[in-house]
């Protein structure tokens, strides 16, 4: 029981809308909240990478709220899209070892991770979404902040990239595009869940990169629970206005590696997530174990620092942190 909402079946009590809760399949769940009233149809997802747990925090807040919120639309959400991971905190998908969030739409004839993602994208598909929010989260050492997807498809309008990034800057978040399309392919992003929603569906797709992997942090999870509220108020969901109350860093950006080291030791940063940089400024150190330096770590670009690695220690050609550009490139 989720304060006075039933989500093992159906419940319709006094100014509260429905909801149900199917099994899907090995685990998977997914709960479908209805107003009755024609609105937007919105598919929330969340840990799809199974040691990224915020999202499930954030469905289960959202799950509380929404009920006697919701004024029209309705609304899909999946706790966890990789339940295995989540328990073994695994990213990837356990019985292969595959990153789910690079296969979709999926393979019904498959390997198993193929399969798997194959019955989510199903499963989303049946509900004919008119919107999607993805949760992820990044480091303990990141800023909260909402990815947009590139086009690579002909079924993506530019009213529907327009209409995305206004959403996103409903959200209360520092709003990002997608690494450049090169790099954009090269890491199979079209395949990823959100990348797929709007290559493929054609529909305005968000991912939330909010909180850190591993443990509960319940401010990230205010955070990205806002983030949402703010967006669905936008767009005229439900019966009260809710405005998130975080401040996001001002602007259009898009997302780049950072510098990678060229030896492996322990990366110390100068400045922190958040901060602009200028290009050639000093991002950190890297040390070796004895406490001797070895290397620095420069910015090739005017930035913003996203994020750095969740680990102290970083191994040869790994980037040492994830930067945003602030040119809002041809799309």
């Amino acid at each position: 029981m989720l304060g006075s909402t039933r989500i093992d079946g159906f419940y319709r009590g006094k100014e509260m809308n429905r909801i149900q809760k199917k099994v899907i399949h090995s685990g998977l769940i997914m709960h479908h909240l209805e107003t009755g009233i024609d609105g937007p149809k919105l598919v929330i997802t969340a840990n799809i990478h199974g040691d990224e747990c915020i999202g499930f925090a954030v469905v289960v807040a959202l799950l509380e709220r929404l009920p006697s919120l919701l004024k029209k639309g309705e609304v899909v959400l999946y706790p966890s899209l990789n339940p295995t991971g989540l328990r073994r905190m695994m990213r990837a998908y356990p019985e292969d070892g595959k990153d789910l969030n690079r296969l979709f739409p999926g393979d019904s004839q498959g390997t198993a991770s193929q399969r798997h993602v194959h019955t989510i994208w199903s499963s989303i598909e049946t509900y004919k979404p008119d919107l999607l929010f993805d949760i992820h989260t990044d480091s303990p050492l990141s800023i909260p902040y909402v990815i947009l997807d590139r086009k690579v498809s002909s079924k993506v309008t530019d009213e529907t990239l327009e209409e995305m990034e206004q959403l996103a800057k409903k959200s209360g978040l520092t709003v990002v595009w997608e690494y450049r399309t090169p790099d954009y392919r090269r890491y199979r992003l079209e395949k990823s869940l959100s990348g797929a929603a709007l290559n493929r569906l054609g529909i305005p797709s968000l991912t939330l990169e909010v909180g850190p992997r591993r443990f509960m942090d319940q401010n990230a999870v205010e955070i990205a629970t806002d983030a949402i509220l703010s967006m669905m108020s936008a767009k005229k969901m439900l019966k009260e206005s809710i405005q998130s109350k975080h401040t996001p860093v001002s602007g259009v950006w898009y997302r780049g590696n950072g510098p990678i080291a060229h030896h492996a030791g322990v990366f110390v940063p100068s400045v922190s997530a958040g901060d602009r940089v200028e290009r050639n400024q000093l991002l950190g150190k890297i040390y070796s174990p004895t406490g001797a330096e070895l290397e620095e770590i420069r910015s090739h670009f005017p930035a913003l620092v996203l994020s750095f690695p969740a680990q102290c220690w970083v191994r040869e050609l790994q980037s040492c942190s994830t930067l945003a550009l602030g040119v809002h490139p041809a799309l």
